[in-house]
């Protein structure tokens, strides 16, 4: 549906999507529509998942049913950073299993998780399709839904982030991830229309680095996409095993809850992500 829009009718792609949305809460009594996050990056190894799995944890702790899809199917680990081992996954799914047995549920967290070098003989758009059908059929019974993108810009990952509320692009300060950020922007803007998007600058350490970093996106897309919006969400500095001091570590999680809050203004209000929720290394589970 989505990969094939008319180019022409690029400006009107989210407006359809929207009145879908409205006219599906019309004809629902009751319905409450979940708010899509797309979690995304145009380059690799940047922490779309560090980020993703904390921020499901985070609407966990304040009371918020979460749906966390691993939409790098093939390349899967967000199971690794939950902790857990799925029995079945996404391409269970696909080949006809309810998706009840393809959720592997992690306290208030729903994963629906892809798996690791396996080939599959599944194709892009057969996968694409699947997770916009999971994520129509799920948007009432979740208060979020976070998808977990693979890096780049293939087709299946923009038709994504495209159909998600809100989109957040986790770069790092590598001239690399900066400039395969603003390409993605660029691309979703060219393909699709979509014109608002979230930054987050992962491993960075001071409040001046997060000024320049964001500078440099803000005035390159001022300059030469001007109707494109891109928020500041703010920084998270680097995080080793062992945190040097006691004033360090508050500082961090601070720093966390602030992000995390501007996301989901709900939960402003609420006590702040803790030390002993948040991951700093994987929990291998195999």
């Amino acid at each position: 549906m989505i990969a094939g829009i008319d180019l022409m009718n690029k400006n009107l792609f989210r407006r359809n999507i929207d009145k879908y949305r409205s006219d599906v809460s019309a004809t629902k009594a009751g319905f409450n529509k979940a708010r899509v996050f797309s979690v995304a990056s145009g380059k690799g190894g940047v922490g779309k998942t560090f980020f993703s799995t904390n921020f499901a944890r985070f609407l966990e702790m304040n009371n918020k049913k979460v749906l966390l899809i691993d939409c790098d199917v093939f390349l899967s680990n967000c199971y690794l950073s939950l902790g857990v081992t799925p029995t079945k996954d996404l391409f269970d799914l696909i080949r006809g299993e309810d998706i009840s047995n393809c959720i592997t549920s992690v306290g208030n967290i729903d994963l629906l998780s892809g798996r690791s070098g396996n080939d599959t003989g599944v194709s892009s758009s057969e996968y694409t399709k699947m997770i916009l059908g999971v994520i129509q059929s799920s948007e009432s019974k979740y208060d979020f839904i976070i998808l977990d993108c693979p890096a780049g810009i293939e087709n299946k990952i923009l038709s994504l982030m495209a159909y998600a509320d809100e989109r957040v692009i986790v770069m790092n300060p590598d001239k690399y991830s900066l400039t395969d950020s603003y390409s993605l922007i660029k691309t979703l803007r060219s393909k699709y229309g979509v014109l608002d998007f979230n930054a987050v600058i992962n491993k960075c350490d001071t409040l001046d680095d997060e000024s320049n970093i964001f500078g440099r996106i803000i005035s390159t897309c001022h300059t030469f996409l001007p109707d494109v919006k891109v928020r500041s969400k703010g920084r998270i500095p680097r995080i080793e095993n062992k945190i040097n001091s006691l004033e360090e570590n508050s500082t961090t999680y601070k720093i966390f809850n602030n992000l995390f809050s501007h996301l989901d203004d709900s939960c402003i209000e609420s006590g702040l992500f803790g030390q002993h929720q948040m991951k700093m290394e994987f929990h291998l589970s195999f």
